[in-house]
């Protein structure tokens, strides 16, 4: 992977620039003309550099709620959700100033390579960036299928078991005085409360933008993921310690932020090492998940999640069955009902996403009419969006092109029916916020309750952050007018990239 770096390799300019990237400050995907380069940089710049707050604000931000914008990202089609942040730009730009400046860069650098000196555990989440125009979301899954799936597979050779585990609620339970009591001595940061050291100006700047409160990492984009890698890396490090002075077997363990996979050649070594880890995260505030952690003796099968077995499983059957591969490939609607199904038995799985999207660029994309069974299709697909979130963009994206060729009054008539599917299921902005992305060529002035539609077409008329805490008049520049513009009636592939959700990367 050469056209990728790690951000570690980078100096603190490189880094800087990095972060003011749109993706980078929020990870999730949203329609093209959503853009927050342009408004980060500019605050950059007005900052020159240094922490932002002293000079823009006229009280602290910490006395104000709301001043992120929370989007609440139903997680399964039910009522479990997920906060996803954008976190205030002026907050945002004060904290990545902090960490990057010169001095506190080079100490963080040096303090996670430190951190991750045994071989024997390796690390594949720290934040990789590209040298070329390739998504950064393509970037991560092609990471985890080399460094995490594939690794598996080889260490079957050498290990006989394997324990995956999971921290149970892991940017939700991180304390921020966790930062500075890992970059320094944590003696020495209780004793000395007031000096400003790299990891109190972080957590101070946290704070600041949480009302206050003092945990809860905001699942944003890859800033605050750097920061998760900071408090993960100490963890790895006390493990280390602690396998070192009581232990002498063989082990392997590959992490991927709160995921581990850990390697043995018997169970009570798993075990040990299980109970090591438990005990270091209670320490911190954390534990591991019940529910996700389990030995298997099995690594090959347990390389992968089961989705991908069915996916392989079902195209072997279609390669040694041309006739079947023919009806599925020229029915798409047959299609779809076999997608639908993979869809109910593996609902969070991302396999459905990148399936989609494959049959959307190479089948559906090119399509100069509406198919017969359109309004079936759309049935259907609408259907696997309600039972998974993660599918809206690429739902979304489908249902546009399906619909090519229908009146504006047929195609109002699905929008409606598509949206009254959902009236009942809370937290759905993101269908909201891609649904008006399908809708803008039709009638861009449909009522939307998210604040980022109604951002679209009523401008400053509708802000997004609370902002009353600063000096002046905060203008909130994230819509790309010349983008909103140009929209096509058919959502192009790059813009329904394989997620709309940044947190599955598998």
């Amino acid at each position: 992977m050469s056209h990728v770096t790690s951000i570690l390799k980078l100096d603190n300019s490189e880094a800087k620039n990095f972060f003011l990237r749109s993706h980078s400050y929020f990870s999730s995907v949203l329609p093209e003309y959503f853009n927050f380069t342009k408004l980060l940089k500019s605050i950059e710049k007005q900052s020159g550099g240094h922490p932002i707050l002293p000079l823009a604000s006229i009280d602290s931000p910490i006395h104000y709620d709301s001043v992120n914008y929370t989007i609440y990202n139903n997680k399964s089609g039910g009522v479990t959700w997920r906060p996803l942040q954008l976190i205030h730009p002026v907050l945002y730009i004060n904290l990545v100033n902090i960490v990057t400046s010169y001095d506190n860069w080079r100490e963080l650098k040096n303090r996670i390579a430190f951190f991750e000196r045994n071989e024997n555990i390796c690390t594949e989440s720290i934040p990789i960036v590209s040298k070329t125009s390739r998504p950064q979301d393509e970037i991560m899954i092609t990471n985890w299928y080399h460094h995490v799936e594939q690794r598996t597979l080889e260490l079957a050779l050498d290990y006989k078991y394997m324990a995956q585990a999971d921290i149970a609620n892991c940017y939700k339970d991180f304390q921020f005085r966790l930062i500075p009591w890992v970059l320094h001595q944590r003696a020495e940061v209780i004793a000395h409360p007031n000096l400003l050291t790299a990891g109190r100006q972080i957590e101070l700047a946290l704070t600041e933008m949480s009302y206050g409160r003092t945990s809860g990492l905001p699942q944003s984009g890859e800033l605050t993921n750097f920061l998760a890698e900071i408090i993960l890396c100490f963890i790895d490090s006390e493990l280390t310690y602690a396998l070192q002075e009581k232990h002498t077997f063989a082990y392997h363990i590959i992490r991927y932020r709160d995921d581990y996979r850990i390697f043995a050649n018997d169970k009570e070594t798993l075990g040990i090492i299980l109970k090591d880890l438990n005990d270091i995260l209670i320490r911190l505030g954390l534990c591991l998940n019940d529910n996700k952690t389990f030995i298997v003796d099995d690594i090959i099968t347990y390389a992968f999640k089961k989705d991908k077995y069915y996916v392989l499983s079902k195209r072997l059957g279609l390669y040694y069955q041309p006739e079947l591969h023919d009806i599925f490939h020229h029915n798409l609607e047959k299609e779809f009902l076999a997608i639908r199904e993979h869809n109910k038995n593996y609902p969070q799985s991302g396999s459905v996403a990148r399936i989609l999207s494959e049959i959307y660029e190479k089948q559906i994309f090119d399509l100069d009419h509406s198919p017969d069974e359109a309004l079936q299709m759309i049935a259907i697909i609408t259907d696997m969006m309600k039972l998974s979130p993660r599918l809206y963009c690429i739902g979304t994206a489908i249902i546009s092109k399906l619909m090519i060729d229908f009146t504006k009054s047929e195609k109002l008539s699905v929008v409606e029916k598509i949206m009254s599917k959902f009236k009942n299921i809370p937290n759905t902005e993101f269908l909201e916020i891609w649904m008006q992305r399908l809708t803008l060529n039709i009638s861009p002035t449909i009522l939307y309750q998210s604040k980022l539609c109604q951002k679209v077409y009523r401008g400053e008329q509708v802000k997004i952050w609370n902002s009353t805490w600063l000096k002046d008049e905060f203008i909130e520049d994230i819509i790309s007018e010349s983008k909103l513009a140009s929209v096509t009636p058919a959502i192009p592939p790059g813009t329904a990239r394989l997620f709309s959700f940044g947190e599955d990367r598998r």
